[in-house]
């Protein structure tokens, strides 16, 4: 008699948390962004995963976060919507 031998199962990967399924959820989720840095990291990380409606919250939220100190002026959604899409495009960065 011979023994079936069976391969290892791979381990399946960690549901994504439910903030991503959810639009509701996803943007509570993006307002807890304080910084260009944060709206940055998310956009390298999820932006081109998440897809359009994500990164129009991000831009949304940079364009919030964004303040110049100087003059407390922000830069107009446009260039926030742009900025986001290349952070996205460009993914994520080797530190």
């Amino acid at each position: 008699m011979t023994r079936k031998t069976t391969k290892p199962r791979a381990p399946k990967p960690p549901p994504a948390p439910a903030w991503q399924a959810d639009g509701r959820l996803m943007e509570h989720h993006v307002d807890g962004y304080k910084h260009r840095r944060a709206v940055e990291r998310a956009a390298r990380k999820h932006g081109a995963k998440l897809g359009d409606s994500f990164r129009v919250l991000l831009a949304v939220r940079l364009r919030l976060v964004d303040v110049d100190p100087r003059d407390g002026s922000r830069p107009p959604l446009t260039t926030c919507v742009r900025l986001v899409a290349r952070w996205s495009a460009e993914g994520s960065r080797a530190r």
